[in-house]
């Protein structure tokens, strides 16, 4: 099943059968016009085509900003197709984390079949927004010899004495050691910066065989050392 850029007849081909659903049912997405133009303009507008038509959409190259399909061809995995080619150019193009946002309301058990999660957005309380992690897993070489290794993400008031030391996400892992003492993870490590509950910078804690390599913000140089890289959107570590 092919996803495509989209070309001008297949935004003119949306933008007609999103008015008419509108104008039949009351399909909401007709008011995103002006964002499905932008999308268009930019680049980021995803089509599955049937009869050389377009018959299904996404905005965005990643996260789900506006997806959709119509309503006649609902129910045959296109939806599924859409973020299938999506997660994988998230996975090319070095993503961590996607975000999207459920209109309709109903979409939401959609999303969770497809890996998310719903998460409360302060800047848009009354709306149902769904965030789900990329993961990537790795194959270490059976020769290395193994070690044990710890990374948490904690608050940042964890640096200053707070009596609560508890970490936001940890992950015990059994990594691989190269001979330049580099290790090899059996898995990409994730922690998102929202998940700091005061929106102040994010902490790790890299322990390797039981001697921590860090405590510190994960911004900060000496976890760049230890390995712990900023993703290009700021949104996780």
């Amino acid at each position: 099943m092919s996803v495509e850029n989209a070309a001008q007849d297949d935004l003119d081909a949306i933008l007609q059968w999103l008015k008419r659903e509108y104008e039949d049912d009351g399909n909401k997405l007709w008011c995103n016009k002006h964002w499905i133009e932008r999308a268009f303009k930019s680049g980021e507008l995803w089509v599955i085509r049937r009869g050389g038509e377009a018959v299904a959409f996404q905005v965005g190259d990643y996260g789900a900003d506006i997806a959709c399909v119509r309503s006649n061809f609902r129910g045959h995995g296109l939806g599924t197709a859409l973020f299938a080619a999506s997660l994988e150019r998230s996975i090319r193009d070095d993503v961590n984390v996607l975000f999207g946002e459920c209109s309709p309301r109903e979409s939401l058990t959609f999303w969770e079949k497809m890996g998310f999660e719903q998460y409360q957005d302060p800047n848009r309380p009354y709306q149902i927004t769904i965030k789900r992690l990329v993961w990537r897993d790795f194959k270490i070489p059976a020769d290395l010899p193994r070690v044990k290794v710890t990374i948490g993400f904690y608050p940042e008031c964890a640096l200053y004495g707070a009596d609560v030391h508890q970490p936001i996400t940890t992950h015990d892992l059994n990594g691989g050691r190269q001979s330049d003492g580099t290790i090899l993870l059996p898995y990409r490590v994730i922690g998102l910066t929202m998940d700091e509950p005061r929106g102040s910078d994010l902490v790790t804690k890299i322990t390797v065989a039981g001697v921590d390599q860090c405590f510190c913000k994960a911004k900060h140089e000496k976890a760049e050392r230890a390995g712990m890289r900023r993703e290009r959107s700021g949104n996780s570590f």
